[in-house]
C-alpha cells in the first residue's frame, strides 16, 4: 500500500454514506476563464449578513491545512491569488477556524483537469465534527484517496461528481458507524464535473433550512429540526487539478419566525 498522504498547512502555520438532515446551501457557476480573477456570481444577499473572513490567497496565511495523496501537491500561487490543488489521488483542504451557524460560506473552484483514474469528486463538509473527539478539529490524516475514510464525521455533505463522476449527492453524515441519510441526488451530466469551467459555490448553514444551489438554481432542499450548527469546513478534491479562490465567510442573522 502506498505511503499515506502528506499533511500540510499554510506557511504560517461509504459509499455507504451517513446522514439525517439540516442547513447547507451551495451555488455553482461554471465559467471558461483563465487565471484566478474573482467572479461576481454570489447568491442573493441576506439582510444583516456580516463578513467574518475573506481569503484571496494573494498572501500566504496560516488558516488552512491539507492532506495530500500520492503524486499530489497543494500550495499557494500568490501571483494568481489561488490555492493550487493537484490531486490525482485525492487531497483535502480544511479551514482551521471553527464555525458556528447561522453562516454562509462562499468560494470559487476552477477545475483545470480531471486526471484521476476513477474516484473523481469535488466534495464539501460543513459543519464537520468527529463524534469521537467533538471538541477537536477533524484534521486527522484520513486517507484522501477515498471518501469512505470520511464517513465517521458528523456533517452535511455534498459530493459533486462522486463515484467516478457519475452522481452528485447531498447527505447528512451521522458520524461513527451510523448510516448517512441521503437527502437528494442527481445523475444527469448537467450536474457532473467537467474540466474547464470555474464554479462558484455558496454554502449556507441557516437552521433549520438546508438548500443546495447551482447557478442560482435549486438542486436540493431540506429542513432539519435538529440542525448541525457547529464545526469545521473542508473541501475534498478527487482525481483532478483545481484552484481554490475567493473564500468568503459571513455570519447570518437568525431566521425570522
Amino acid at each position: 500500500m502506498p505511503a499515506l498522504a502528506r499533511i500540510g498547512s499554510g506557511p504560517g502555520g461509504r459509499r455507504a454514506l451517513r446522514t439525517g438532515a439540516a442547513v447547507l446551501m451551495l451555488l455553482v457557476s461554471p465559467f471558461f476563464l483563465s487565471g484566478c480573477a474573482m467572479l461576481d456570481r454570489s447568491p442573493q444577499r441576506i439582510d444583516g449578513a456580516r463578513l467574518l473572513y475573506r481569503e484571496s490567497f494573494e498572501r500566504a496565511r496560516a488558516r488552512w491545512r491539507w492532506t495530500v495523496g500520492p503524486g499530489g501537491e497543494v500550495g499557494y500561487d500568490r501571483e494568481a491569488g489561488c490555492l493550487d490543488v493537484l490531486a490525482p489521488e485525492g487531497a483535502t483542504v480544511w479551514f482551521e477556524t471553527e464555525l458556528v451557524a447561522p453562516l454562509r460560506i462562499e468560494f470559487e473552484v476552477e477545475v483545470l483537469d480531471l486526471e484521476g483514474e476513477g474516484r473523481t469528486d469535488l466534495s464539501f463538509f460543513a459543519p464537520a465534527r468527529d463524534p469521537a473527539s467533538p471538541n477537536d478539529p477533524p484534521f486527522a490524516p484520513r486517507d484522501p484517496r477515498a471518501l469512505e475514510h470520511f464517513g465517521d464525521l458528523r456533517s452535511y455533505f455534498l459530493g459533486y461528481g462522486m463515484a467516478d463522476n457519475k452522481v452528485t449527492r447531498f447527505a447528512r453524515l451521522a458520524g461513527g458507524d451510523r448510516t448517512a441519510d441521503v437527502l437528494g441526488q442527481k445523475r444527469h451530466e448537467l450536474y457532473l464535473l467537467e474540466p474547464g469551467p470555474r464554479y462558484r459555490f455558496a454554502l449556507v448553514i441557516h437552521p433549520p433550512r438546508v438548500a443546495v444551489y447551482r447557478n442560482r438554481t435549486l438542486l436540493f432542499e431540506d429542513v432539519d429540526p435538529e440542525a448541525l450548527s457547529r464545526g469545521w469546513f473542508g473541501i475534498h478534491f478527487g482525481g483532478m487539478h483545481a484552484r481554490l479562490n475567493d473564500v468568503q465567510i459571513y455570519r447570518l442573522p437568525p431566521l425570522k419566525k
